[in-house]
């Protein structure tokens, strides 16, 4: 997922800083400098996947227990949690594994012929089907708002605080992502704008969502 790349981007960053100037014995002088940087970047690529095989699945099967252990707890606590946990793991890629039993296994609905529907996202749409009250759709709709209005917003400030000179250059960047965020529901590229610039508006941001 994006957590590997984001490992393997600093790992290669680290490698570059240390080995972009190395000088090798004269018959293998071809690999001195940059060129030897891409060997040890594959070489630790393969090391860093045998070190992650090891690591990472506890970490997924936490995330995965942690998610699945809020559905039996208070809706509007869990509703709050999921939202914040959400935004926050989503610099890293992990928020796939988050909502996965949100949306796929939370709660039971027995449609009206009788069949019956696992998970929020299914329920929500057979309940619209059916034409019967909402009692799903907590885990999805709420984050419809800020989607739709506070994510461009926030582009619209932005570009109200960019300098004079600078609006051009940035204005269609923020406008193609408001308007992906309003249209699809991809917020990346907006919130990857701010987040590494102002981690503390992210963390608000995520409260907020």
């Amino acid at each position: 997922g994006v957590f590997s790349g984001i490992v393997m981007g600093i790992t290669s960053a680290i490698i570059y800083e240390k080995f972009y100037d190395i000088k090798l014995p004269e018959f293998l002088g071809f690999f001195s400098g940059k060129r030897f940087v891409p060997i040890v970047s594959a070489i630790s690529g393969v090391l860093l996947g045998i070190v992650m095989a090891g690591i990472w699945p506890p970490i997924q099967n936490f995330l995965l227990n942690f998610s699945r252990s809020m559905i039996g707890a208070n809706e509007t606590i869990s509703a709050f949690i999921f939202g914040v946990v959400q935004r926050a793991l989503i610099p890293f890629g992990l928020h796939h594994i988050w909502y996965n039993p949100f949306w796929y296994q939370f709660g039971e609905y027995t449609n009206l012929a009788g069949q019956l529907v696992i998970g929020d996202q299914a329920i929500f749409f057979a309940q619209l089907k059916d034409g019967v009250e909402f009692t799903a759709g907590t885990f999805m709709t709420g984050k419809f708002p800020f989607m739709m209005f506070g994510l461009p917003a926030a582009a619209l400030a932005m570009y109200h605080e960019a300098d004079e000179d600078k609006k051009k250059l940035v204005s269609g960047i923020l406008f193609s992502a408001a308007l992906t965020s309003f249209l699809t529901g991809i917020t990346e590229p907006i919130e990857f704008m701010f987040l590494f610039v102002a981690p503390i508006l992210f963390a608000i941001h995520c409260v907020f969502a």
